[in-house]
């Protein structure tokens, strides 16, 4: 008899039905995504946590990041647009592909450096460096903003600046996680990134719906950075192409940058060229705090001229006047707090039609990095700021004429040949070159960008690696052996954890159905007249703590091994050889030679037919009183269960344990009989050597009913041999329940028992031994080694099978 015994067309029943949902927020998926996570993101000594929402708000977050951990809400827009649990599957794989390519590659603590730099008014690294005369009102206006500290002028600008940073950030990270992952990863970002831009509206969509141009322009930004075009089937020609054209060259220069800094600053410099949208928002909500200033200030000029035309009103009506000004006043303060939560109205109304969201600071950044050496976040001059960027323009141009001549010439020395050449005079060489890879990388990353869709099986996405040659030509070097790394079997692992969600549902469904089928026994069962008055309760674990598992995982082994050889040893004579040889017998006519060993004399074997061996029932109930805590007699009154358990279930015998005690009520005027099902013949998912673990002491024993139920539960089973054990520290002692009458119920019972086939015996582990010897007679076990008691059980069985 199997452990675990499956409905596997019911399972599979059950596996269809379950819900997006149940999958992807089950911990099995989270420990799939957590270990994948690990493996993209490892660091010695930390581990980084994965959690999966459920949240189908649409404002609702799709995935963030923090120092120690990743969110992803398993409901967001973009994994519902995909049909199947599979593809849904690798557009969460590539939603957290992109979160560790932030853990990777992004210095959190320098984005919040920025962003809490603008309300300081700083700007971190440097501020833009203007272009023509219109940036350079422009700059001044974010200046003068920025030193006074007006609040909604540093919203707009903070939360603009972030959400371009934000674009350029994303893109370049999953860019180098494409490269570096070119298997599921890839396929997951790739695919959540083709479904985004299909989501965006077109320019045209965008002004006939009224939206603001700063949210139009943002868009704009986001779908040239991420696929080198923008959705313009309408063929729209105006203000705000001219705008993102003036942007492209910063966009394309950014995303490929290896400094982190470069980000940054080429989200500042985006500012200088969008600032006429910004201005617009910030004059808008200027105006609708002015406009309800001065709706608040009405009420109180309107008071004041009603004073006027009432100079001799008396003390009473002046205190009204005083009372109504104090009203006023707080209309005022009022109408103060409103204001903000209109800037936030309109700032909300605006961003919200923007598909790039702005990181939240607190949660990526947990803890605050250094302040990056040399920089105090003070305003230079605009010359400074001009001679500085073209002396840095000046020695590129130097390096690249270097390069030219030195590409002319013969074959030059390497670098660590070089006299006077250190290690780090070569990294700015090396980024150079990464970043021309960089570059080419994200033409092909665009050209490539949107996947086809096959008609292989489970319509999955392909597509080919990053870094595949384009036009016939090799861009780089490419190694066709390459199988990857990372995470490939994203569509087997979510069908595993299907397989294991119907399996956990199919085994809570059998549960309910054998808890149900207990109870209903026990409510039709008649347990005599000793035990009319009380009441009968079945426990039984549903949900198996962690706690019992590990208290299983931690037997010693000695434990496993004396169940290993008790198991050997009823096997043999369970199942005979094939050759049809009954084995270690006391007597018989052939001697055999491979058991001359024994000291016991069962060196006898002789023939038998096959399939003659008595099939038998097991049941072992445990003594929970409060008396089993002393020696230590729960304990082995629970390795004994365990044994057994353990041995029947390997040979096949249908096995129950279970344990009883007692509770009280009502000033110990009304009691019920505890009945604790650990083992049941009928249980499916395999858990029952945990439940066992949760035996402990608890009340007082009353025997009879408890051997009663547990004997009904034997007689529904169809085999000829049931044995039911009882392990006790003594005689019964309950609510009028002891004594003579105890011992009357009980001799009575175990004739009744007899009569319908059960034999009943008692393994006696305390100090009533003569008494429990008197009321089981034939039956009594008199164990005085409490080790010795899963052995002498185990004989007992052995002798009547035979």
């Amino acid at each position: 008899m199997s452990e675990k015994g499956y409905d596997r067309l019911r399972i599979r029943e059950i596996k269809n039905k379950i819900s997006n949902k149940q999958v992807f927020t089950s911990k099995p998926f989270i420990r799939n995504m957590e270990k994948l996570a690990n493996s993209l993101v490892w660091k010695p000594g930390r581990k980084l946590r994965v959690s999966m929402g459920w949240n189908t708000s649409p404002s609702a977050a799709i995935a963030f990041t923090s120092g120690k951990s990743v969110y992803i809400n398993a409901a967001n827009p973009i994994t519902g647009s995909f049909p199947t649990k599979e593809l849904k599957t690798d557009s969460l794989v590539g939603f957290l592909g992109h979160e560790c390519g932030h853990q990777k590659y992004t210095a959190m603590y320098l984005r919040k450096l920025y962003g809490k730099g603008f309300e300081e008014g700083k700007i971190y690294p440097r501020p833009p460096v203007p272009g023509n005369e219109k940036e350079r009102e422009a700059l001044e206006e974010i200046k003068q903003f920025l030193q006074a500290g007006d609040k909604a002028a540093v919203s707009v600008i903070a939360d603009t600046a972030l959400r371009i940073n934000n674009i350029l950030e994303d893109i370049y990270v999953e860019m180098r996680m494409c490269d570096e992952y070119p298997g599921s990863i890839r396929r997951g970002i790739l695919m959540n990134a083709n479904r985004h831009i299909e989501k965006l509206p077109t320019v045209a969509q965008e002004i006939q719906r009224q939206d603001h141009g700063l949210a139009i322009i943002l868009n704009l930004i986001l779908g040239y950075a991420r696929a080198g075009e923008i959705n313009n089937w309408e063929g729209y020609d105006g203000e705000y192409l001219d705008c993102l054209y003036d942007c492209m060259e910063l966009i394309d220069d950014a995303v490929v940058d290896v400094d982190k800094a470069e980000r940054f600053r080429a989200a500042n410099q985006v500012i200088l060229k969008i600032w006429d949208y910004m201005k617009d928002l910030i004059q808008r909500i200027h105006e609708q705090k002015d406009k309800k200033k001065s709706t608040a200030d009405e009420p109180e000029n309107g008071e004041e001229s009603d004073r006027q035309e009432e100079p001799d009103s008396d003390d009473s009506s002046g205190s009204e006047d005083n009372s109504e000004s104090e009203a006023g006043s707080s209309s005022k303060a009022d109408a103060g707090c409103r204001n903000d939560g209109e800037e936030e109205d309109i700032l909300e109304s605006v961003f919200s039609n923007v598909a790039a969201p702005a990181p939240d600071l607190e949660e990526e950044c947990e803890e605050d990095g250094e302040t990056p050496e040399g920089w105090d976040g003070t305003w230079e001059d605009e010359e400074e700021h001009a001679d500085e960027e073209k002396k840095e323009d000046d020695r590129d141009d130097e390096n690249k004429e270097e390069s030219d001549v030195e590409g002319s010439g013969t074959e030059q020395e390497p670098p660590e040949a070089v006299e006077g050449t250190t290690e780090d005079d070569s990294i700015p060489q090396e980024d150079d070159e990464e970043e021309n890879l960089l570059r080419e990388l994200l033409q092909i990353f665009r050209d490539n960008f949107r996947p086809e869709v096959t008609d292989q099986e489970d319509g999955r996405f392909e597509g080919e690696s990053v870094c595949e040659a384009t036009n016939g030509e090799s861009l780089v070097k490419w190694d066709h052996e390459y199988e990857g790394s990372g995470y490939f079997n994203a569509a087997e692992d979510m069908n595993r954890v299907l397989y294991d969600l119907a399996e956990e549902k199919f085994e809570q469904e059998q549960e309910k159905k054998l808890i149900s089928s207990i109870k209903n026994q026990a409510e039709h069962m008649d347990f005599g007249y000793a035990h009319a008055d009380c009441n009968i309760e079945v426990h039984r674990l549903a949900n198996v703590p962690v706690s019992c598992r590990r208290m299983y995982d931690s037997l010693s082994p000695d434990i496993l091994k004396t169940a290993r050889r008790l198991k050997e040893e009823m096997w043999e004579i369970i199942y005979p050889e094939k050759d049809g040889m009954e084995k270690n017998l006391s007597i018989g006519k052939k001697i055999d030679s491979s058991r001359l060993y024994r000291q016991d004399r069962k060196i006898f074997m002789s023939r038998r037919a096959y399939g003659e061996e008595r099939q038998a029932a097991i049941a072992v109930l445990i003594d929970e009183s409060l008396s089993m805590a002393y020696e230590d007699r729960i304990t082995f009154g629970r390795l004994t269960a365990l044994i057994l358990y353990d041995v029947c279930v390997n040979l096949g015998i249908p096995v129950i344990v279970y344990g009883h005690s007692t509770s009280y009520g009502g000033l110990y005027t009304t009691e019920t009989v505890d009945l604790y099902a650990y083992a049941e013949f009928d249980s499916v998912d395999g858990k029952d050597r945990y439940r066992i673990m949760d035996m402990s002491p608890r009340g007082s024993n009353r025997d009879g009913a408890a051997i009663r139920f547990v004997a009904e539960r034997l007689k529904t089973r169809p085999e000829e041999l049931k044995m039911l054990f009882l392990v006790s520290d003594g005689q019964p002692a309950a609510l009028n329940y002891s004594g003579d009458l105890a011992k009357e119920d009980l001799k009575a019972l175990k004739r009744d028992l007899k009569r319908h086939g059960i034999l009943l015996f008692a393994a006696a582990i305390g100090d009533d031994r003569e008494v429990i010897e008197d009321i089981y007679q034939d039956g009594f076990l008199n164990i005085s080694d409490l080790s010795r008691l899963p052995l002498s059980i185990t004989k007992k069985i052995l002798s009547y099978i035979r």
